[in-house]
């Protein structure tokens, strides 16, 4: 399995997810440079994971962990670079 991207303070943009290669991100990682779900939407990991619950989100449940696919928030930021 590839390692999880990493960027200075989790911070990425959608292009960057796709020169990455990127199609999955965690909601939230303990470390400070992963980019996760949470990172890239700039909100707190408890609101990602209350849109996930409220299907605002779409998520992908593998084993124990809880994916973001990039096209999901692409979609929730309207395609476009927020």
């Amino acid at each position: 399995m590839a390692a999880e991207p990493h960027a200075p303070g989790g911070r990425a943009t959608l292009a960057d997810l796709r020169d990455m290669g990127v199609n999955v991100l965690p909601v939230w990682r303990d470390d400070p440079d992963a980019i996760t779900a949470a990172t890239v939407l700039g909100i707190r990991r408890s609101l990602v994971l209350q849109m996930a619950k409220t299907g605002d989100l779409k998520t992908i449940k593998l084993g124990n962990k809880r994916l973001v696919p990039v096209e999901a928030l692409a979609a929730l930021l309207g395609g476009e670079e927020p």
